[in-house]
């Protein structure tokens, strides 16, 4: 109890020193206000004063956008066959330093100076004091502003600028076009020869594989090529059975192929033909007359002296053609080859052209397995031809 009287007693004593405080302070007030209202109206007239005595700063501003053109880049790079996406990028700050550098600035501030001498003074180069050349954030515009006292000047100043400014940019503008149709103009003949020079590999290509479109050539390779192998088994096919026939023939005949060729030839002989025809009729003769005359008698001994001396020509015939077209032939056959009926004539004949079709048809099954081949090659080359003649026309294009 003693303790919290105590602390009790503390407060009231804090409390009267603050109230004490503030009453001397009111009371210092009190006598000494007319001091403080001097003072402080003495302090604000005098500001006021000053402010009314200074003249007021004007600030004027214009905005360049500062974007360069594509067109130029895009002529360039369609003609070169190049892609530059950072060929438009600006260096801002760059920029700026050009716009206020002094052989930018000097002129215009000269052009000026003819009307305002004072206006070096103003713009300092190169501080450029009260002139300000910034780019505004996160734009691609800068500003230019100017401060003065007098709105005409900086009205005029600022104009100047801008004109200058745009008269620059067209100036540049007109010598990028003419750059621009300088190569353009030199690009032409280079390319002009390059579009010749392409047409011609074009044409080569069009000429060597014998295509005008290679997709609609590819397809004509493949209709011919489905064709032939179709022939091909076809032909196989009959030349099997041709072989079967010839084979059949060649047993009936019992006669090799050198044989049968040369009965052939006796059969088609006039000669031969006639001196067997006599041979029969006098064959013939002597039959009927056996019966009247016997063998010694002179009719007979005549009949047989000539059968004799026809056997013997047509030996000495069949000897002359078959020793012209295929050399010897079996003794033993003679007699067969120089006596051919009409049944072995026919097979003969049959035997002949059978082998003459086989012949044929192995011919024609080897013509054949050339030109699939020869297909086979172009189409396994048409995908090449195809990317060449692909990359010619974008280039041409």
């Amino acid at each position: 109890f003693a303790s919290s009287l105590s602390i009790m007693t503390q407060k009231q004593d804090e409390t009267m020193d603050d109230n004490n405080g503030f009453s001397h302070f009111f009371a210092v007030l009190k006598r000494r206000w007319l001091v403080f209202f001097t003072v402080t109206l003495g302090v604000t007239t005098g500001v006021g004063y000053w402010t009314y005595q200074q003249s007021p700063i004007y600030q004027g501003k214009f905005l360049l956008l500062i974007e360069k053109p594509q067109e130029q880049s895009n002529i360039e790079n369609n003609l070169t066959g190049s892609i530059s996406p950072s060929s438009t990028d600006i260096d801002y700050n760059t920029e700026i330093e050009i716009l206020g550098s002094p052989s930018v600035l000097v002129p215009i501030l000269e052009e000026v100076a003819v009307k305002y001498p004072d206006i070096f003074d103003d713009i300092n180069l190169p501080n450029l004091d009260d002139l300000s050349i910034k780019q505004l954030e996160n734009t691609k515009i800068i500003e230019v502003a100017f401060k003065n006292k007098d709105p005409e000047k900086i009205k005029f100043v600022l104009d100047k600028i801008a004109d200058n400014y745009l008269a620059k940019n067209l100036a540049d503008s007109k010598n990028n076009v003419d750059e621009g149709l300088k190569f353009v103009r030199n690009q032409v003949p280079q390319l002009e020869k390059k579009v010749v020079s392409l047409q011609t590999n074009l044409e080569n290509l069009r000429q060597k594989y014998q295509f005008i479109d290679p997709q609609v050539k590819a397809t004509e390779l493949t209709q011919q090529l489905v064709a032939i192998e179709q022939d091909y088994l076809s032909t196989q096919i009959q030349l099997q059975q041709a072989k079967s026939a010839y084979a059949n023939l060649q047993k009936q005949l019992n006669l090799t192929p050198e044989q049968a060729i040369a009965v052939n030839d006796l059969t088609e002989s006039p000669k031969y033909q006639s001196l067997s025809k006599e041979l029969q009729q006098t064959e013939i003769e002597i039959a009927n007359k056996s019966a009247v005359f016997t063998d010694k008698s002179p009719p007979m001994i005549i009949l047989n002296e000539k059968k004799a001396n026809l056997i013997k020509l047509l030996e000495e015939e069949r000897k002359n053609i078959l020793a012209k077209q295929y050399g010897k032939i079996e003794t033993e056959r003679s007699i067969t080859l120089s006596s051919p009926n009409q049944i072995r004539a026919k097979l003969t004949e049959q035997l002949l052209l059978k082998g003459n079709e086989i012949e044929m048809l192995e011919t024609k099954m080897e013509r054949l397995k050339t030109a699939s081949g020869d297909l086979n090659k172009r189409l396994q080359e048409m995908p090449k031809v195809t990317r060449q003649y692909a990359d010619l026309l974008r280039d041409i294009q």
